[in-house]
């Protein structure tokens, strides 16, 4: 798991929120780099669904997490 990648977050969630959030963006990471069980991968991203209920705002920050990984991947 690449340390570097940065997440998109929301500065109005709160701490727990954005600790499930991390959680999720990390089982996608590590699901790209090494693979992730399906079962722990849905529990974060039902943990995500709560904060992120919006599909729109989930396709958002999607993207940007993205760009983020391609930035890196280009250096």
């Amino acid at each position: 798991m690449n340390n570097e990648y940065s997440y998109p977050l929301d500065y109005d969630w709160n701490t727990e929120e954005i600790l499930h959030v991390m959680s999720f963006y990390q089982a996608v990471e590590i699901g790209y780099e090494e693979g992730v069980l399906a079962g722990k991968f849905e529990e974060a991203y039902h943990d995500f669904k709560k904060i992120v209920p919006s599909k729109s705002e989930e396709k958002t920050l999607f993207k940007d997490m993205k760009k983020s990984a391609e930035k890196f991947l280009i250096c």
